[in-house]
């Protein structure tokens, strides 16, 4: 949510956020002028339930990250204590159906990977790269066709002769009036002939930052990434109760979440005004029993028998306190005549 306006006066949430965290930050946008905003979340049930289901379908098992791992080094060749220093460009469905695991268990377990610094994944679009094998003057070696296509290459991209460079290939199509899926094909073809290098932008693209050691891999990375997983449950579960919730202040439960042990209640939120409008009830029909006559506690509770005494002892405290109600005797309350 990138706003950075004072005057905003909503805040919809079509879904639950992950985490009391996020929903936290996320309201705060609203009313930053000091002014009355209103932060509305719109659940079900069934959504509840789909939410907790995408949690289930992207933490993998001790087995799952083991194989997903297992393959991620293996489709490049990389044996234990390998380190290649190169960029591979990264099929991710490739990884899918070689593991037969969601792809979101995947994308989570590189994200781990690129957090603790073990690889670098580059998930989301950028430039191409490409880098020459094969010199200029080497061209007169290569097939008329092959030998062509790097010479255009070497004209529309400068320095390509002596340095890694970066483009664009819809640019590079455009001007030079090829179709792009059949230009990235020739590259791909030509690097596999061993005449460059190239990593399509387009696509996901992974550099392994340390060796591989499998017995870090899968014991004390295991061990942090479960961790971390078991976290990401347990935020989420606070989180639902946060959000089903109907006995408690909202505005409280999310302050002492964060530690905020002496917390007041809000006043305003949807479980205190249904607090306070209940209340408005009891009083209205106190008063109603007390035009009739005046009455004891325990007389009031028979009559009122659908209401808690301690809720009804808490109503006759609040009228007295505001003097619609006064006490007869130390026990008989009546209503107070102006």
């Amino acid at each position: 949510m990138g706003i950075d306006k004072d005057n905003v006066k909503f805040v919809i949430h079509l879904s639950p956020s992950s985490t009391i965290e996020n929903y936290y930050q996320e309201i705060g946008r609203a009313g930053r002028n000091g002014d009355e905003a209103i932060a509305l979340l719109l659940w079900n049930d069934q959504e509840l339930v789909h939410i907790d289901e995408i949690f289930k379908n992207q933490i993998p098992s001790k087995s799952e990250y083991q194989k997903i791992i297992t393959y991620l080094y293996s489709m490049f060749q990389i044996g234990d204590n390998d380190f290649p220093e190169k960029t591979f460009s990264l099929e991710i469905q490739k990884l899918n159906n070689l593991t037969k695991l969601s792809k979101a268990k995947i994308r989570n377990i590189l994200s781990f990977l690129h957090n603790q610094e073990l690889i670098y994944h580059k998930s989301a679009a950028s430039a191409s790269t490409i880098q020459s094998i094969v010199k200029p003057e080497e061209l007169e070696q290569l097939s008329p066709s092959d030998a062509y296509f790097l010479e255009l290459l070497f004209r529309n991209l400068p320095g390509l002769a002596i340095q890694k460079v970066y483009f664009s290939d819809a640019a590079f199509c455009s001007k030079n009036n090829f179709d792009v899926q059949s230009f990235k094909v020739k590259l791909k073809q030509m690097q596999k002939a061993g005449y460059l290098e190239y990593l399509d932008g387009g696509q996901h693209a992974i550099k392994f930052l340390k060796p591989r050691n499998d017995r870090h891999l899968f014991g004390e990375y295991w061990r942090l990434f479960h961790l971390i997983q078991q976290n990401k449950l347990r935020k989420w579960e606070e989180n639902k109760f946060y959000v089903r919730d109907t006995d408690f202040c909202k505005m409280k439960l999310i302050l002492s979440y964060f530690g905020e042990a002496n917390a007041e209640n809000c006043g305003k939120c949807s479980v205190c005004r249904k607090r306070t409008a209940s209340k408005r009830n009891l009083s209205s029909e106190i008063i109603l029993q007390l035009e009739k006559k005046p009455m004891t506690l325990d007389e009031m509770c028979a009559a009122l028998h659908f209401y808690q005494r301690e809720t009804v002892s808490e109503t006759i405290i609040f009228l007295l306190d505001i003097g619609k109600v006064k006490m007869l005797n130390y026990k008989t309350y009546t209503l107070n005549q102006y």
